[in-house]
């Protein structure tokens, strides 16, 4: 895989696979499906997050026998089988186990194995940040057509564009990796046996915590927030659109960050973004504003999400930055559990999101004097 058309087949299952992060228009047709209570939808994507971290970290070791064009054919058709079941699932639990653990996994692994396929190609600079940006788009494109079905009475049938959309892409990677020649299997990830450092380790662990704390509670339930605003159908859906592009657009603007000081920079601009979009939609008045402070946190949240993994190769070292990061990016699925749940039963309490909206304010607040003590700790190295 040296060019970039090759890249094509990794890139459309990658594209279906970020689907995952237009779920919040799904919570509605849920809650009407099963009679949930929005703590109940919440969990869903908790539950998704989990599962998606916990395939982040397993999907090396399997894609490296398995081989990776063949591990993006498997996910994807697994992923249609789990999405399409979850489209006529008889209850909730049923349903929460084929979309969060079945879908979530596929998602996680297919995220993990494309995003290895483009660092590894001859043009990594370029197919890396596309491939992330896939990514992102999936989540642009599929969260306002689910929104959009849904108004038209789809319910959870929504899901069943992106079952097609798996499978033809699963058979795209499947026919590709036929086609072209046995693909090498490489030795599971070194575990480099050197101490990291633990100090540091936490820091980094403890900011993206904190750091993405808004912007998954705004990925999980954007469109929930938009109903209960008052948005109409059609800016529910542009905001939807918004979210997940600025999401891809606040990942790939870290690519621009300086080699020297440049993801300690992108922290701290990604907690300016996060505030300032919380404070817009807490204290805005209309629907609008609500959508231009969601779509601000997500563009935080992006850039939060890149410039965490500079941070941790800069602080270790690339010998050892997959081991670390393996570490680092249980924080991420902490926080993609903790969030989505939280705020659905803040907002069963209060019957709105002001409250959400203050203890995603709190921790990005908790994660500015993290980055400086982890800007000091690391600045002897510099």
């Amino acid at each position: 895989m040296t060019d970039l058309h090759r890249l094509a087949p990794p890139f459309a299952v990658c594209f279906c696979a970020g689907a995952l992060y237009g779920w919040s228009a799904l919570a509605t047709p849920l809650q009407a499906a099963f009679d949930l209570r929005m703590a109940e939808a919440g969990l869903v994507f908790s539950l998704a997050l989990l599962a998606f971290t916990a395939a982040v970290i397993i999907a090396p070791y399997i894609g490296a026998r398995l081989g990776q064009m063949r591990m993006l054919a498997t996910c994807a058709g697994l992923g249609a089988l789990c999405i399409g079941l979850a489209a006529f699932a008889p209850s909730f639990m049923v349903f929460t186990a084929l979309f969060s653990l079945g879908f979530g996994a596929m998602s996680g692994a297919i995220y993990s194995t494309a995003l290895g396929l483009a660092a590894a190609s001859a043009s990594a600079r370029i197919a890396t940040p596309v491939m992330v940006a896939g990514f992102g788009l999936g989540g642009a494109v599929f969260g306002p057509l689910w929104k959009l079905l849904s108004a038209q009475g789809w319910g959870l049938s929504a899901l069943l564009p992106l079952a097609g959309a798996l499978a033809i892409s699963g058979i795209l990677a499947a026919a590709a990796s036929a086609n072209n020649a046995p693909e090498v299997r490489t030795p599971p990830p070194a575990q480099n046996s050197a101490p990291l450092p633990r100090g540091v380790l936490a820091l980094i662990w403890a900011i993206f915590a904190t750091g993405t704390f808004g912007g998954l509670m705004v990925l999980g339930l954007a469109a929930k927030i938009m109903d209960v605003g008052g948005a109409a159908l059609a800016l529910a859906g542009t905001v939807l659109a918004g979210v997940a592009l600025a999401n891809t657009f606040g990942r790939l603007s870290a690519a621009a960050l300086p080699a020297r000081g440049g993801a300690i920079a992108g922290l701290v601009v990604s907690c300016t973004l996060t505030l300032s979009g919380l404070a817009t939609a807490a204290l805005g008045t209309g629907p609008v504003f609500l959508g231009a402070g969601l779509v601000c946190v997500a563009a935080g949240y992006g850039l939060m999400a890149s410039s965490i993994p500079l941070i941790t190769a800069q602080a270790v070292g690339p010998a050892q930055f997959q081991r670390a990061f393996g570490i680092v990016f249980t924080a991420w699925g902490a926080s993609g559990f903790a969030a989505p749940w939280l705020t659905g039963l803040l907002f069963d309490l209060r019957g709105d999101f002001a409250l959400a909206y203050a203890c995603a304010a709190v921790a990005t607040a908790l994660c500015v004097p993290l980055i400086w003590t982890l800007r000091a700790r690391l600045s002897p190295a510099r």
